[in-house]
C-alpha cells in the first residue's frame, strides 16, 4: 500500500513539474535545464516502484 502512495505521490509531482515547465510564463532556461535531468529518472523510478508493486501482489 505505501508503494502505491509513493506511485501516486511522484507521478503528482511528474505532473507539476511538467505544469510548471509548460505553464503561461515562460521558465527561465536556466530552470528547464535544472528540471530536466530529473525527468527521466523519475519516470524511469515510477516505472520500477509500478513494477515491484505489481509483483507482490
Amino acid at each position: 500500500m505505501n508503494l502505491l502512495i509513493i506511485l501516486v505521490v511522484l507521478f503528482a509531482s511528474l505532473a507539476l513539474l511538467v505544469t510548471i515547465t509548460k505553464g503561461t510564463k515562460p521558465p527561465s532556461d536556466q530552470f528547464i535545464a535544472k528540471v530536466r535531468p530529473w525527468l527521466f529518472p523519475l519516470i524511469m523510478l515510477a516505472l520500477v516502484i509500478a513494477l515491484i508493486s505489481h509483483w507482490m501482489k
